[in-house]
């Protein structure tokens, strides 16, 4: 694993902000204040990222989830939404731009991996647009500091998997999937799915001290993702340079909440960093 620190600069507003990952490189960042549209209330983003050891074989790749933030007032960031439309990529190698559009219609990030198999260094260009009215802000004539960062991720092909064990224990085991019979069963599909004693999937939920509660009960609709779909996961663990950035760019009640400095009952009230 390979850690490197590159700075991320707004050039209209002359601010530059070093940024860890662990191979991913996000540089030349480009806010194009002069191209703003008040009529969409979008402006033009550009930026330059890089990844180590990047490869495709297939429905399996990696690829860069990237992500930026904005200074909307001193010391108070927030999430950098991007219009879905006119995304573009270039660069040596054919690359993918992919936004997870959200109900509102923009994207808090995008995903950029190779279109093509292949393994080696990458680097590509993306352009986009930053639709700042879906923040509910109004862009200021000189700009405001922006951070764009990145992460490392593996795309988990789409298939079917099992739940369960094939052991007799596998009975008692608590708040877990298993087959009706206690063996193990197979989720073929995002399809609808019967939990109970003879639907084929059974939620064991013993009573006594200790265990969760839960009605144990289905259906499981099939608008609740199973997992058969192809997903992402991080590629690597995330490190200390990425939670110390995920905290400097929180609002300072959610920093206070997150951090093991702030207060001695956080570990035993609040989470589990250590």
């Amino acid at each position: 694993m390979t850690f490197r620190s590159t700075a991320v600069c707004l050039l209209a507003a002359l601010l530059c902000y070093p940024v860890s990952g662990q191979s991913v490189e996000i540089e030349n960042v480009r806010v194009e204040l002069d191209r703003r549209d008040a009529t969409t209330n979008q402006v033009p983003l550009a930026f330059d990222v890089s990844w180590e050891g990047s490869w495709r074989e297939g429905d399996r790749w990696d690829a860069a989830w990237v992500y930026a933030k904005f200074e909307r007032e001193p010391g108070v960031w927030a999430d950098l939404r991007f219009s879905p439309e006119g995304l573009d990529v270039s660069g040596e190698t054919a690359g993918v731009v992919s936004p997870p559009v959200l109900p509102a219609g923009h994207a808090s990030g995008i995903l950029v991996h190779r279109v093509a198999d292949g393994d080696g260094d990458v680097q590509f260009t993306v352009s986009a647009s930053w639709t700042f009215g879906a923040s509910y802000f109004d862009l200021p004539a000189d700009g405001v500091p922006v951070r764009v960062l990145g992460v490392e991720m593996v795309r988990v092909p789409a298939g079917p998997f099992e739940v369960g064990e094939s052991v007799p224990d596998s009975l008692r085991q608590p708040n877990a999937f298993r087959a009706s019979d206690g063996g193990k069963f197979t989720v073929q599909s995002e399809d609808e799915l019967s939990v109970g004693v003879g639907e084929g999937l059974f939620y064991d939920v013993p009573e006594g001290e200790g265990y969760a509660g839960g009605d144990a009960a289905g259906p499981i609709p099939a608008s609740f993702p199973k997992g058969t779909d192809g997903f992402y996961v991080m590629k690597y663990s995330l490190t200390q340079g990425q939670y110390a950035n995920f905290l400097s760019l929180l609002t300072p009640r959610a920093r206070l909440a997150r951090d093991i400095t702030a207060y001695s009952t956080y570990q035993s009230k609040s989470g589990s960093i250590s």
